[in-house]
C-alpha cells in the first residue's frame, strides 16, 4: 500500500491525490479520506488536526455522492 512505502503522510497524500485527478473514483477519494483521518490522529496540533478531519470529510462526501451517482445512474 502507498502509505507503507512513503516517507510521511503528507507525500502518501499528496500522491493519492495525483492518481485521484488521473481517475476520479469513489475508492480514491475514500483512500484520501482515510489518509487524511490517519495523519489527523497523529497530529498532535490540535487546530492542524482538525484541517485534516475536515479534509477527510469532504473526500468521504465527494466518494459517498460518487457512489449515489453510480449507483443510481444520475
Amino acid at each position: 500500500m502507498l502509505l507503507g512505502r512513503c516517507c510521511n503522510f503528507t507525500e502518501a497524500i499528496s500522491k493519492l491525490e495525483e492518481a485521484m485527478m488521473l481517475n476520479p473514483t469513489a475508492n480514491a477519494m475514500w483512500s484520501i479520506g482515510n489518509a487524511n483521518t490517519s495523519y489527523a490522529f497523529l497530529t498532535p496540533d490540535l487546530s492542524e488536526a482538525k484541517n485534516y478531519f475536515d479534509k477527510a470529510a469532504d473526500y468521504f462526501q465527494q466518494a459517498v455522492e460518487e457512489v449515489i451517482l453510480e449507483f443510481f445512474g444520475l
